[in-house]
């Protein structure tokens, strides 16, 4: 497995102020809305992918020859590499055939899960504070730390399911008690916590899995707070929030009338690699107004638990936010 990428809204939040971010288990990079865009993808590929790929081909003594294959998102552009093919998939596939949609991204859940139920469970045993106690203690580092733990525990035979949708001939295996054990293993660590997690139960685990989609509301709160702003990644040294200039309601305006040409194009084109090419050339040229890229929003967020919220704690379903929501000053 890769290096996870993270991305926050802060570069430096308190918790991993003093740390080397080049020594972090993830990849971690921000942006003021804490949202893949352009600049990100682009930073990612060059700087992250690129080097970790070829020198996993490199170990392996194998060509340095790859496939790469991206959902049809906004803020993943057409990239150039000598060594790298850059596949886009049909536009509104990513559920029903996006390899981490068939498993994967259910499987770092769970794992993440029980990675921070584990840790919960030895704080109530080495210390004396309730739960509520420990969630408040529990920091963005804390965060990324487990989010590292549960990518590398991730089988390979769990990565080999789930490309029974584009690539069946290769899968040779299934994870069904795999993922039921896991999820065995979860209520068993839950009980054992208590004060409120007594009754927790597969159904809870369901519902933590779940990513809700935006409502109207959340969207145009989106789009009203978008603002300029570039990249802050992995050479960043800059501890100060950046800057940005908000955009006025005419440009906003502007924006929401690209984005219905684009849905436009994907909706009533026959052809959909031609109306998918359309639709990143026309938002890259959205991304290079100004100086800076327009940081565009995806309208799915991964979302992970968060000790923002201090109040009932049952059993930290029903509190999952955006990653980046913790831990940002």
């Amino acid at each position: 497995m890769l290096k996870p990428l993270l991305i926050n809204k802060s570069l430096r939040p308190r918790a991993v102020k003093g740390t080397d971010i080049k020594q972090l288990p993830v990849h971690w990079m921000a942006n003021p809305n804490a949202w893949m865009t352009t600049a990100i993808f682009k930073e990612w590929f060059n700087n992250c992918f690129v080097p970790e790929v070829e020198a996993y081909m490199k170990e392996k003594s194998l060509d340095f020859k790859v496939l790469l294959i991206v959902d049809n998102a906004a803020s993943h552009p057409q990239l150039e590499h000598p060594n790298v093919q850059l596949v886009f998939l049909p536009p509104n596939t990513t559920s029903l055939i996006q390899p981490l949609h068939q498993g994967i991204i259910a499987t770092f859940k769970k794992y993440y899960i029980k990675t921070t139920y584990k840790f919960i469970l030895n704080k109530l045993e080495n210390e004396s504070l309730t739960v509520k106690d420990v969630w408040k203690q529990f920091s963005i580092f804390d965060c990324l730390i487990h989010a590292a733990s549960a990518s590398a525990q991730i089988r390979p035979r769990t990565l080999n399911a789930c490309w029974k949708k584009i690539w069946p001939t290769c899968v040779t295996d299934n994870t069904t008690t795999q993922t039921s054990t896991l999820s065995d293993e979860i209520i068993n660590l839950a009980h054992e916590i208590g004060d409120g997690f007594n009754t927790f139960s597969q159904d809870d685990i369901d519902e933590l899995l779940v990513d809700d989609a935006l409502s109207d509301n959340n969207i145009i709160d989106i789009t009203l707070d978008l603002t300029v702003n570039g990249v802050v990644g992995l050479e960043g040294d800059n501890d100060e929030e950046e800057k940005s200039t908000p955009l006025t309601g005419k440009l906003i305006q502007g924006l929401q009338l690209c984005s219905k040409l684009e849905n436009h194009f994907l909706i009533n084109d026959p052809n959909s690699e031609r109306a998918s090419k359309l639709q990143r050339r026309a938002t890259q040229n959205e991304n290079e107004v100004g100086e800076n890229p327009w940081p565009l929003p995806q309208i799915s967020i991964a979302k992970t638990v968060s000790s923002d919220d201090e109040g009932d704690l049952e059993p930290l379903r029903k509190r999952c936010k955006p990653l980046s929501d913790s831990d940002n000053d």
